[in-house]
C-alpha cells in the first residue's frame, strides 16, 4: 500500500512539472506570434530564463 502512495505522490508531482514546462512552451510561442519577439534577444532576465529552460536561443534563429 506504501508502494502505491508513493508512486501516486511521484506521478502527480511529475505531473505538475510537465504542465508547469507546457504552459511556459505556450507562452513564449504566444508570445512570438504576436510580436514575433524570439527573432531579438529577451527583453528581460525571466524571459531569457524561460527561453533557456525551454531550450530557445537566439542562436537557433540566425
Amino acid at each position: 500500500m506504501a508502494a502505491l502512495i508513493t508512486i501516486a505522490i511521484v506521478m502527480s508531482m511529475a505531473g505538475v512539472l510537465l504542465g508547469a514546462y507546457i504552459k511556459i512552451c505556450c507562452a513564449i510561442r504566444r508570445e512570438d506570434r504576436m510580436k514575433g519577439s524570439l527573432r531579438f534577444d529577451a527583453p528581460s532576465q525571466s524571459a531569457r530564463s524561460a527561453r533557456n529552460l525551454v531550450g530557445i536561443s537566439n542562436s537557433k534563429w540566425d
